[in-house]
């Protein structure tokens, strides 16, 4: 390829398109780059609207993480309880910020 770069590192991302190499992606790969600002492209499409509903109540919740701390009061899973009154919280901030008021 006869192209020139004023940078190195943008000569090397570009031999990632005569290499065929996707270096920037979800580590099992299902889906790569290789550009990181493609990546980026992809995420901001493919990913900035997708909701997670719960099964039990419907709320939606935009990170798979949200949901899960979310369905542990559904569960009954509230792991933890504040050491001065016992209240219990599904997530550990919430319980910090309630001992503040003791």
């Amino acid at each position: 390829c006869a192209k020139n770069y004023t940078w190195s590192s943008d000569y090397h991302k570009h031999i990632h398109t005569h290499t065929g190499e996707r270096p920037y992606g979800r580590p099992d790969r299902r889906k790569a780059f290789a550009l990181s600002s493609d990546l980026c492209k992809h995420q901001r499409n493919m990913h900035r609207n997708k909701t997670f509903p719960c099964r039990d109540c419907g709320r939606t919740f935009n990170k798979p993480l949200s949901l899960l701390r979310h369905q542990r009061g559904h569960l009954g899973a509230v792991p933890f309880p504040c050491p001065d009154c016992g209240k219990a919280f599904t997530v550990a901030s919430r319980m910090v910020e309630h001992q503040r008021v003791h």
